[in-house]
């Protein structure tokens, strides 16, 4: 049904990218870390009706027949089709959950993340086709009953950024005083337009102590050292939400491992990595017996009220101000020296708790409705994938469906 086929030498042509989620679409059209590479002459061309497969994500779902010319990856296998089978059918079938397993026996690598699939065995990949005026009809019916769903799923997608927009809103006012009465001044920290005069700017350093964790050992430092579970940056999310509960393990000696304790009240900012440094997440409970690596900043505070720190730099990151303090061209670091030269204007202690309070009670609410949205967009993918499912393979009646 297809020939493995590689064009090169388009250059002025659109580039295409394969998506689990998406099939085959144009690169621009989804967020992508890939570069593109500065001699496009290399990239193979594909057409309408051509079979796209990302040899090293196939098991995810990575492939998809495509309904526009462009150009895509090396990497990528394409197939020119030898068929007269409808192409809208195609790519359902092949996208569907039988078929990813299918791809992923097909796989092989040392990891499930570096599995790869290679035409020798995509060759032998047998195409279940009921006659083509059915593949006509269950195209037309995912294609029909797919959009309803994507709707469905975009709104609740626009209600979450929404519900985020908002949450950094509200914290944003908080911990800049926004709204409060009292004379004000010009901030020196750039990201704030004001603040109320009783806020004294200081440099972190004052309000928390600061510890940098353990750089991850593979070996014993010593032979008291023991494995114990430790904190990384993955996990310590975006918006202040962590992954405790989700941890590798190292060596420590206890001297190391009583050194980088985890208390209630302590706050975790996360050094480096494009698009991680400057997270920051509270401790609401200890970590006994838990240590962090040296992507880690620890604070621990001083008379200062540690919600209230981590929902400033929660702030400070929103606004963009955080990447511009680690002025980088490269990979953005906030280290240990600039997390505590960086200022933070901080009211009194009984006012920094009644602030994070105020913000504990509207964070609870707008991260119950996230969370809730979240719950109902995963049902929804579900359900979508499993009538994907259900069409292409004969458990579905197109007829008593429509």
């Amino acid at each position: 049904m297809f020939q493995r086929e590689s064009r090169v030498g388009f250059p002025d042509e659109p580039m295409v990218s394969v998506f689990r989620d998406h099939g085959v679409v144009f690169k621009d059209s989804q967020p992508n870390l890939n570069q593109t590479a500065e001699n496009r002459n290399i990239y193979q061309l594909i057409e309408p009706g051509w079979l796209i497969v990302n040899r090293m994500k196939a098991w995810q779902g990575s492939v998809g027949v495509s309904d526009i010319r462009g150009i895509c990856s090396g990497h990528y296998l394409c197939f020119r089709p030898t068929h007269a089978e409808d192409p809208r059918f195609l790519n359902w079938l092949v996208r569907s959950q039988t078929y990813s397993q299918g791809l992923a026996a097909y796989s092989r690598g040392v990891r499930p993340g570096q599995a790869e699939i290679d035409n020798s065995y995509l060759r032998t990949l047998p195409i279940a086709l009921p006659p083509k005026p059915e593949q006509v009809a269950i195209a037309d019916f995912l294609d029909r009953e797919t959009a309803k769903i994507d709707a469905l799923i975009t709104k609740q997608e626009g209600m979450v950024e929404r519900l985020r927009v908002k949450r950094s809103t509200l914290i944003l006012q908080a911990v800049t005083g926004s709204g409060a009465v009292g004379e004000t001044v010009e901030s020196p920290l750039g990201w704030l337009d004001s603040f109320p005069r009783s806020w004294i700017p200081r440099p972190m350093k004052c309000l928390a102590k600061i510890t940098l964790g353990k750089m991850v050992t593979p070996v014993p430092p010593s032979p008291e050292a023991v494995r114990a579970p430790y904190l990384r940056a993955a996990n310590v999310q975006p918006d202040g939400v962590s992954a405790f509960d989700e941890l590798s393990e190292m060596w420590f000696t206890p001297k190391e491992l009583s050194s980088l304790d985890l208390l209630p009240g302590d706050v975790v900012v996360v050094e480096g990595g494009q698009g991680g440094f400057g997270r920051a997440a509270y401790v609401r409970e200890g970590l006994p017996g838990v240590g962090f690596q040296n992507s880690i900043n620890r604070l621990r505070p001083e008379a200062n009220d540690g919600r209230f720190l981590t929902y400033v730099l929660l702030a400070i990151r929103s606004t963009g101000y955080m990447h511009a303090y680690c002025d980088t061209v490269s990979m953005p670091h906030l280290t240990a020296e600039k997390l505590g030269r960086l200022r933070i204007a901080a009211p009194p202690a009984d006012e920094q708790r009644a602030i994070a309070d105020s913000l504990d009670r509207q964070m609870s609410s707008i991260d119950d409705l996230i969370a809730k949205a979240n719950q109902f967009i995963g049902l929804a993918r579900e359900s979508r994938s499993a009538l994907i499912t259900a069409a292409v393979t004969g458990q579905l009646d197109i007829g008593e469906a429509a």
